[in-house]
């Protein structure tokens, strides 16, 4: 009775303290101050927020987004990694948890900021390369990076040859890089497997043009006009050329 006695007592005393303290932050009001935070650069304190906010809204992608971010800004491997698998023990796409890096690093033009992260998950989680793979050729394809392209393009088509996507971005690799005959041979490889790749039909004809051979040019202008109407087909087409 006495322990009881005590213990009520002590609550009642801790009382006026716990009303001082106010009720707990809304999650609105943490995202005000999280984005404050972020905004001035206080990548600590934005953490920290972020990190309150991920445990009210566990399945927010942005958040995470938001989180690794600010983790990658301080240049902290090991709190990117916690909130890699804190994402994905919390069912988070996958993709959308590396779209969300990408809104967030490119916001502060920090791309690389995305790299590193993808590479840091690949050999954290290797169950996940390919997926990995296919986000770093995404990547390396809006750096323009040919050499990078052309390596995550032939490291994913050994598991999908025929994979449209990938050859196409396997040939604009080469032609970055200034390797012509390959790329129209892979371009032609594509149309092999897709004989409406819009794409492949289109470089094909450029090239072709290029090089002088018109009735090449014309034929693959000609497809590509009959899958997607272009006034710039039609009147290359009407001319003659």
């Amino acid at each position: 009775m006495r322990k009881l006695l005590i213990a009520l007592l002590a609550t009642v005393m801790a009382l006026p303290a716990l009303r001082a303290l106010g009720p707990a932050p809304t999650l609105d009001e943490l995202g005000i101050k999280a984005e404050r935070y972020f905004a001035q650069k206080e990548w600590a304190s934005a953490a920290a927020m972020y990190s309150l906010m991920i445990d009210r809204r566990p399945d927010s992608a942005a958040l995470y987004g938001r989180a690794v971010t600010a983790a990658a800004m301080r240049g902290i491997e090991s709190e990117q990694l916690t909130l890699l698998h804190q994402a994905l023990t919390s069912h988070v796409p996958i993709d959308s948890l590396f779209a969300a890096v990408q809104q967030s690093s490119f916001s502060l033009g920090q791309s690389s900021l995305l790299e590193h992260f993808l590479i840091l998950s690949a050999k954290a989680e290797p169950w996940m390369s390919r997926k990995i793979d296919a986000s770093l050729l995404d990547y390396y394809t809006f750096r323009r990076d040919g050499a990078a392209m052309i390596e995550y393009a032939e490291k994913l088509l050994k598991g999908l040859p025929d994979s449209e996507q990938f050859g196409l971005r396997l040939a604009q690799g080469y032609f970055i890089e200034g390797r012509d005959a390959e790329a129209v041979a892979t371009w032609q490889s594509v149309l092999e497997h897709h004989p409406e790749s819009l794409e492949a039909l289109l470089y094909l004809g450029e090239m072709s043009r290029r090089t002088g051979d018109t009735a090449a040019a014309r034929s693959y202008f000609t497809r590509a006009n009959n899958i997607q109407p272009s006034p710039r087909l039609a009147a290359y087409l009407a001319a003659g050329q």
